[in-house]
Order: C-alpha cells, then structure tokens, then sequence
C-alpha cells in the first residue's frame, strides 16, 4: 500500500469517527433537554417577556437600547432578541426556549472545537467529552429552560467566539490581537456583564499554551479589561436601584462575603460531582465571621490555588488553568459583589454556567482515560447517560412556575423567596388571594426585611376587599424601601378608590419622583387631579 492511500484511509477513518462523534454530541443534547423544549414561562419571564411593552414595537427597541431604565438589566442584546423572537412568534415558549437550545449547543461545540485545536488529535477525545459534559450536565438546565437566562447562553456563545479569536489570532502582534478579539467580546458584554473576567481567563489559558510568552498576552488583553472595566462599572451604578430595594438584606459585612465566597467556591464543586437535589433557590447561607472553623473553607480555596501554582511542572499548567477558569469567571457571582440576586440565595445554577468550564475540563481528562481502557470502556458512556437522564427530569420542573416552586419548596421549605413565587402563582394565575396571602405573610415571616412581599401582600389583600390591611401592608413595605415606586402607585389607587384624593395625589407624585418617565404613574396622577378639580 502507498503512503498515498494509507494517508487516504487515515483521512476517511478520521472523518467517520468525527460524524459519529458529532452525532452522539448532538443526540445526548437533544435528549437531555427534550422536556426542557416545551415547557411553558416560568417567574421572571412574566417581567422579561410576557408583560414586557418595548418588545413589542420600534420604539421599544430603540428603549432597548438607549434607555437602560426600561429593563429589568440593562442586555440590550439579550433583550434585542426577545423582541425579534416577538415578532416571529409572538408568546409562544417554545420558540424562545428553541433559541436556547441551539445556543447552547452552540456554545458546547464552540468548546470541543477550543479543546481540539489546543490540545491537538492525540487528546482529541478530551475536547468531546469536556464539550458534552459541559452541555448535558444538570447544572445547565436553569440556563437553557429558564427563557429568561437567555443572557446566559447568549453571552457564553459570544464569550467562546471570543476564545476562538484570541487562539486563532495567536500569532498576531499584542496589539492587532487585542483589537480583533474585542468585537465578540463586545457583543458577550451587552449580553451579560457577569464576563468581564473573561479577558483575565484568556491570559491564564495563554499561560498554559504558551508558557514561554504568556506575558504578552497581557498586552493583547488590555483592550477588552478596559471595556471590562466600564462595562462592569456601567453595570454595578445600574443595579443600584434593585439593590436599593433589598438593601437592609444585601448589608452584608466584608468578612462575611469572603466566608460565602470561599462556601460557593466548594458548592459548584460538589454540585458539579452529585447534581441533587437541584433548586431555583437554594437556601441562603448566614456565616458568623466569628467562628473560626468557618475560615477553614476560604483557607483551602487559597491552598487549592497555591497548589495549582507550584504544580505546574509536574502537570504542564493543567491543574492551574482548570482552577484559574473556574475561579476567574466565578468571581462576578461568588458572593464577593452584592447583586439583587443574592437576596434569595448567594448561590444559583446558572451561576456557574461559563466558570463550570473549568470544572469538566478535567472530569473530560478523566473520561478519555476511562475510554481507553477496556475494563472501563463502558463507564463514560454510563454517566453521560446518567447526567443526561438527570437533565431530562430537571427539565420536567419547568413545565411552569408552580411546577418549579413547589419542587423547590420540598428541598428548602424555609426560603421567603420561594413562598414570595408561590403566592404570585396563586393571586395571578389562580385568581386565589386567600392562598397568596398566606405564601406572602409565610415569606414576611421567614424575612421581615422582604419589601416585595409586603407590596405583594398588600396586591393580594386589596383583591381580597381588605383595604386597611393592604394599606397597612404598602405602608409596611415603604418603611423597609422608602423609594418603592410600585407600592406608592398602589397606595395611591387605593386611596383614590377609598376616596382620599389628596392623600392618592401626594401617593401618585411620590411614584414619580422615583419613575418619572412611567406613563402609568402619570395617568393616575392627572386623573386624581381631575378628581379633585371636580370636587
């Protein structure tokens, strides 16, 4: 036989092992969130999509994009396709959670393609099962069935194009290297801010490739730490007014940050090895700074990093690059930086959807070690088959968010923002107030801090003809957040309704003075004014 035609069947050999693996890839993905596909809205999808006007005309786009106030968060490219998806089908879940999907599988073959390219054929299972352990993992459920974790997928696509710029572009100058990676960036930015590390991860992977000349990669990053920077700053001055509604529950000390930030550290490790019991909210952490053994757990998160550094000759780089990615891109979320989210509980899945990179990227070493043995042939295929059967019935506790809270509520029954979604369930979907106000003052009791549910409750208690308690309930809730917009607004109609004009007007203007540009607010304003002249 030639060298020709060796080469030949080589090549042949190759490319059907490839289309194999690419179709073992994508049946693993389509089973593991089939359910996932054709569930339904689920909580904050009703402020994202379903009650959202911007996505619903031009002028609503350009609010997208121009007037950060509009959204909940200030994506503009997360909520510019919602409203390209409205256009196309309107309300219909299924469409929205299609465009999940895609993404994310996107996302997962964008990382086999990295791993390949870095590591080169001979490790070419690695960036396989890595990708596919990324992908059908349970942990991914929350960020591909949950619409409103658009942001999630959408930024990751666009933070691993940014990998794939920067390892092509390898051979560029600092400078041409740092500008060409930036566009992708860019676009991950305005998708979530949670990737400002990214920049930071991308040096370390340069320090692991290129040991020798990582320093100029440092160069390269610049451009996109500045953006990183301002993108960061932009986001941190934007999601002042949610933390200004939950801020007597976010004043949480320095010390006892690093404590939550060194637990979540070991939290996604643990969940990444056994994904159960899985939970929208898991329960909220509180550390005395006090307790000395609680030090142990941030101690050893440094003595882990320490490790990787002074393993790097025996192992080439691997053990730092896996704690480097996970920890770089972990940071946004570890409980270091307060965000509105942490309200609920300092840890979430889809937390750790980019940052949970550098935790399969050894288990995919793992795998193709286990592969190439014949007594262990068998194993990596059993607990692929296993994650994804885990993902498959995750995917079934969001049929709707009844489904996902009362699933929650059995794993964490104490959780105030768990009784806070249930009795949003029961008063606007079930039309229920008697069961609302039960779930609001169950969450009111768990936290009396919990201003939302004070408004909530005093909503529910206004459908239930309660008008004294609902006041006194409003009241409760501008005594925690002086500056509630909504519950001035309510509080205003209910006056207006109890015919107290004067005192529904002075209501009226104080929802305005903290919205000034709610055309709601307004109308009730100059229809108590109408009132009152009429009198």
């Amino acid at each position: 036989m030639s060298r020709e035609e060796a080469g030949g069947r080589i090549y042949v050999y190759s490319f059907i092992c490839r289309q194999r693996k690419i179709f073992l890839f994508w049946g693993f993905i389509l089973l593991a969130f089939l359910p996932s596909w054709w569930t339904g809205f689920v909580w904050d999808d009703v402020q994202y999509i379903l009650q959202n006007p911007d996505l619903r005309t031009w002028q609503g786009l350009f609010r997208i994009w121009f007037v950060p106030s509009s959204s909940p968060q200030y994506y503009p490219l997360t909520f510019s396709t919602f409203w390209i998806e409205y256009q196309l089908w309107g309300l219909d879940p299924a469409g929205y959670k299609l465009v999940n999907l895609i993404l994310h599988g996107a996302n997962a073959f964008l990382l086999w393609t990295i791993i390949d390219t870095c590591l080169g054929v001979k490790r070419c299972w690695v960036g396989f099962f890595t990708a596919l352990l990324f992908a059908i993992h349970p942990l991914r459920v929350e960020s591909v069935a949950w619409i409103s974790e658009r942001k999630d997928v959408l930024s990751g696509f666009f933070a691993l194009l940014s990998a794939k710029f920067w390892i092509a572009n390898s051979a560029l100058s600092p400078a041409e290297r740092g500008w060409r990676f930036l566009f992708p960036f860019s676009a991950a930015l305005l998708s979530k801010t949670a990737v400002c590390p990214l920049p930071l991860a991308l040096v370390v992977m340069d320090h692991w490739r290129h040991r020798e000349a990582w320093r100029k990669s440092w160069a390269a990053a610049a451009p996109g730490l500045v953006l990183a920077f301002f993108a960061g700053m932009l986001h941190l001055f934007l999601e002042q007014s949610n933390i200004d509604s939950a801020r007597k529950m976010l004043d949480i000390p320095v010390l006892e940050r690093i404590l939550i930030a060194g637990h979540a550290f070991w939290f996604y490790v643990l969940k990444t090895i056994w994904p159960f019991p899985l939970m929208t909210l898991y329960p909220r952490w509180q550390f005395d700074p006090m307790q000395a053994t609680l030090w142990l757990v941030p101690v050893s998160v440094f003595l882990v990093m320490l490790l990787a550094w002074f393993h790097q000759r025996k192992d080439h780089g691997f053990a730092l690059l896996c704690v480097g990615i996970y920890s770089v891109l972990l940071f946004p979320a570890s409980g270091l930086l307060l965000q509105a989210f942490n309200r609920f509980s300092y840890v979430a899945d889809h937390f750790i959807y980019l940052a949970g990179i550098g935790l399969v990227l050894p288990l995919g070493v793992l795998l193709q070690h286990l592969v190439q043995q014949k007594r262990t042939v068998w194993l990596p295929w059993l607990i692929l088959t296993l994650l994804a059967m885990g993902s498959f019935v995750r995917g079934l506790d969001y049929k709707d968010s009844e489904t996902l809270f009362r699933q929650n509520l059995k794993y964490n029954p104490t959780s105030w923002g768990v009784h806070n979604a249930l009795g949003s369930v029961e008063l606007t979907q079930k039309s229920n107030p008697g069961a609302a106000i039960a779930h609001f003052q169950a969450a009111i009791q768990l936290e009396p801090q919990a201003a939302q549910a004070y408004y909530n409750l005093g909503v529910a208690l206004t459908q239930a003809g309660k008008a004294t308690e609902a006041e006194e309930a409003y009241r409760y809730c501008l005594g925690i957040v002086p500056g509630y917009a909504e519950a001035w607004n309510n509080l205003g109609i209910l006056y207006a309704n109890l015919g107290r004009i004067e005192q529904a007007k002075e209501a009226f203007l104080r929802a305005i003075e903290q919205k000034p540009g709610n055309q709601e607010f307004q109308g009730n304003l100059r229809e108590a004014e109408r009132l009152l002249r009429e009198r």
